[in-house]
Formats: C-alpha cells, sequence, structure tokens
C-alpha cells in the first residue's frame, strides 16, 4: 500500500469470527517504525488481539504506552457514555480529540496513525448518521494532520442488502477499501469491489 503524505482513510470489512488482528498490528506496526503516536478505539478483547500481535512483531506495548505513544480509548467505555445521553459529538471533543492531541504532542514526528472500531458499534445500536458523521470527523483528521486512520467494520454490521445505501456511503468516504469476506458473491463483497474499481485502491486481507 502506498501513503500518501496528507495521510489516509482506510476501511476494512471482516467476517465477524475473523477480526483481522494481525492486519491492524502490521498498520500499526508501519507508524511505530515511522516515530508515529498510536491510538486504538476498540473494545478490550480486540485491544488484546491487536496488542498481542504487535508484541510478537517484537515490540513492546508497555514501552510505547509509557511514552505517551501508545493510546487506548476503549469503546465499551464509549459506548455507556453514548447510551446515558452523551451526544457524538461531546464524545468527539471531551474524549477522542483530547486522545489524539495528546498522542500527537508526545510523537517525535507530531504524526498519529489511528484503528478505530466505534464507527461500529454507534452503527449497531441503529445510529447510521452518527457513524457517517464520524467518519467525516476521521477523514478531516487525517487530511489535515496526515494522519493514517484505518477503520474497521464487522461485516454484520450491514446484514442484508436493505443497508447497501449505508454501506455505500462508508465505503465513499475511505480512499481504501479492505475486506475478508469469504463469499465473493455475497452482495457487502461485490459492492465493495466495485466501489474499489471505481475510485479506490481494491485489496483483500
Amino acid at each position: 500500500m502506498i501513503e500518501a503524505p496528507s495521510g489516509s482513510h482506510s476501511v476494512h470489512f471482516y467476517e465477524p469470527n475473523l477480526f483481522p488482528a494481525k492486519h491492524i498490528a502490521d498498520f500499526l506496526r508501519k507508524g511505530i517504525s515511522e516515530d508515529e503516536g498510536i491510538v486504538v478505539l476498540a473494545p478490550k478483547d480486540h485491544t488484546t488481539q491487536i496488542e498481542r500481535d504487535i508484541e510478537s512483531l517484537g515490540l513492546h506495548v508497555r514501552s510505547l504506552r509509557s511514552a505517551g505513544l501508545w493510546s487506548v480509548v476503549n469503546t465499551d467505555t464509549l459506548l455507556r457514555a453514548l447510551l446515558s445521553g452523551i451526544s457524538v459529538e461531546r464524545l468527539i471533543a471531551n474524549a477522542i480529540e483530547p486522545t489524539f492531541q495528546m498522542t500527537r504532542e508526545k510523537s517525535p514526528t507530531g504524526k498519529i496513525r489511528i484503528y478505530g472500531e466505534f464507527v461500529d458499534v454507534v452503527l449497531k445500536l441503529g445510529m447510521p448518521d452518527a457513524c457517517l458523521e464520524l467518519e467525516r470527523y476521521a477523514r478531516q483528521v487525517s487530511s489535515e494532520n496526515a494522519a493514517h486512520i484505518y477503520c474497521g467494520y464487522s461485516a454484520d454490521s450491514f446484514p442484508e442488502a436493505g443497508h447497501a445505501k449505508q454501506f455505500t456511503k462508508v465505503c465513499l468516504l475511505h480512499n481504501l477499501i479492505h475486506t475478508n469476506l469469504n463469499d465473493h458473491n455475497d452482495w457487502r463483497y461485490r459492492m465493495a469491489l466495485g466501489i474499489s474499481k471505481a475510485g479506490c485502491d481494491p485489496k483483500e486481507s
């Protein structure tokens, strides 16, 4: 993958039982090797898988965390806040953006690399507009701050073809699409491939 200097905004649609931790770890490893700060927005189990795979590459998450170069935002905590009535806008302003800023300040290059699943959490709650709001925010961050952002969605967030419009909107807010869907006749696989051919660099993972 060739990453533009202005940053990148990628998406990965994965099988519910095949979380692509190794692929995400490789994405984050590239940032670590380039002195970028790392931010992970994911549930605890997925964060644990990612960190285990990072460690298997010979990197030490504890050392990175101590240096302020590895930050984690637990999406379970964000979910509880959202369910309590706090808006997505407030979560961005009070929890997400401060984490980005803090990690950026610790980075020797002033750059950050982000893996995020909060968009998937919000979509599963039946909040498609909030999901798109988060994606637009991420696209802005990637453009203005030369950040590389990788968004993860379980395929079951788009369970049937009636979700095709939302799926298309999500795809179009990214400049690179990944998928590890097993069924190449699946409407999501075929739509992602078609959108990739029309304007994104197609990747299978």
